[in-house]
């Protein structure tokens, strides 16, 4: 089975998946930039994060384990929406020179997957679709839904099988006319080995790292982990906790890793609201990320906007926290239904957020065992290779 994968740029938890591919298919992933990717090209060593506002250096080897090549060496923003036609020839070339048996989009570059999904089918190539979307993530006018609405229904009448990440992403493909036959829902989830090596470094060492903070052990500890900009709604927290009295968020600690445009006006905030009380660690690459998560009772994620799915929260359950998000956040209803302490409030409402933190602080539940019955990192390549196998037969 020949395989072809398109993808934006090379992502950590992406890349576990490819390697797993790899070994069980003859695989070729092709990016179409080279975003965040250092030590490969000094053209793209200084190209930061649109979202974290610096240059984000993994800590692994996201190439390792699978065949991959570049389309550009660009970043993201100079490949999104019709700049993305540029590359349409250059992908082209490669399908001929690979000629798949099937390939899979990860949809993050609408423009050109449109008129991928329209050429591919007639040229005989077999299409799948790795979806973000739903209705929720971004706000719109009336004019630009109407365009993303016609666009999206022609592009899922062209795909073999749609994988929408979330039960927000389903209902999203299923609105626009989607059959349950072309439709496969599997959810995102994080590099699995990755959290079981995190937890064995980063808990055992919980004590020692609150300690280490200024954290009292008996504390309770509320995390946000994630870029720090407008669509995350971060400076909510400070809001919501503001109108709580002193003697109520007494034992109260806030930790924050991350960094982005809001940063200086989040510290600023916190800082003025809890003093020593708040310890904002910065970004933090995956390797030393646990240690935030070691260290928390609960994760707050208040996103309004653009949070399809939030990794975040998948993690802070896999260390035992409790998680406060958004009505917007695409996991939470997924999250909830398996089982797991996810505590919605209304997206935008700082009484409710308010209200659901004084409850917490009053009746605080410490979890001491991570969770278990979470979505696994390999369902979606186990789903893909499943659903090329029925299409051959």
């Amino acid at each position: 089975m020949k395989l072809l994968v398109i993808h934006t740029h090379p992502v950590q938890y992406v890349s576990f998946q490819l390697r797993w591919l790899a070994a069980r298919c003859s695989l070729r992933v092709l990016y179409l930039c080279r975003q965040n990717l250092l030590n490969i090209s000094s053209e793209c060593s200084t190209i930061a994060d649109p979202g974290f506002g610096c240059v984000v250096q993994w800590d692994c080897d996201l190439l390792a384990g699978y065949e991959s090549s570049f389309v550009s060496s660009r970043g993201l923003q100079q490949i999104e929406g019709l700049l993305g036609l540029r590359l349409l020839p250059l992908v082209l070339r490669q399908l001929y020179q690979f000629r798949p048996d099937a390939s899979i989009i990860f949809n993050h570059t609408p423009i050109l997957i449109g008129f991928l999904a329209g050429l591919l089918p007639r040229l005989g190539f077999p299409l799948f679709l790795r979806t973000e979307c739903t209705d929720l993530v971004k706000l719109r006018t009336m004019p630009l839904a109407l365009v993303r609405d016609l666009a999206l229904r022609w592009i899922y009448k062209k795909v073999t099988i749609v994988f929408p990440i979330s039960s927000h992403g389903l209902r999203h493909v299923e609105v626009r006319g989607v059959g349950p036959e072309s439709i496969c829902l599997v959810s995102y989830a994080p590099d699995t080995n990755w959290l079981a090596e995190q937890l064995a470094v980063w808990q055992p060492k919980a004590s020692a790292l609150r300690h280490s903070h200024g954290i009292p052990e008996d504390a309770l500890v509320l995390l946000y982990v994630g870029r720090l900009s407008e669509e995350k709604d971060l400076l909510a927290i400070a809001d919501a906790l503001a109108p709580i009295p002193q003697v109520e968020r007494a034992a109260l600690h806030v930790i924050s890793a991350g960094s982005g445009p809001l940063e200086s006006e989040w510290v600023r905030r916190m800082t003025a609201l809890l003093g020593d009380q708040f310890h904002h660690l910065g970004f933090l690459n995956q390797q030393h990320l646990g240690q935030a998560y070691a260290m928390a009772d609960a994760l707050i994620l208040p996103s309004i906007h653009s949070e399809t799915w939030g990794l975040v929260v998948h993690e802070a359950l896999a260390f035992g926290c409790v998680a406060f998000v958004s009505d917007l956040v695409g996991c939470a209803l997924d999250l909830q239904a398996l089982g797991q302490d996810v505590r919605r409030f209304h997206a935008g409402d700082r009484c409710s957020l308010t209200a659901l933190l004084r409850y917490w602080l009053a009746a605080p539940k410490i979890a001491t065992q991570p969770c278990a019955d979470l979505p696994d990192i390999l369902d979606f390549p186990r789903a893909l290779l499943s659903a090329i196998s029925d299409l051959q037969q």
